[in-house]
């Protein structure tokens, strides 16, 4: 049970990683083949994680609200200094 989180994290890195093969790859060669066959399998056992696929959503969101933040802080410096010097 314990390992569930972690597995379904690297089970939807992997899926994304196929996804960008897919992209990259010139297209019905052979490791574009390979990338699809990959993301479809890789994509029934995602199925079978359960509860588990919100470990890579809440993953998601948690570093979509840093750089946000990041982001306005390092806008908020900007601006202060643009201000004051």
């Amino acid at each position: 049970m314990i390992l569930k989180g972690p597995s379904t994290v690297f089970i939807m890195s992997y899926i994304l990683t196929m996804l960008a093969a897919i992209k990259i790859l010139k297209t019905f060669t052979s490791g574009w083949w390979m990338a699809l066959i990959s993301l479809t399998v890789s994509g029934c056992i995602l199925l079978f994680s359960g509860w588990a696929i919100l470990y890579p959503v809440l993953l998601a969101a948690a570093g979509g609200i840093y750089l946000w933040k990041r982001d306005w802080t390092v806008r908020d410096k900007k601006d202060e200094e643009r201000h004051h010097g």
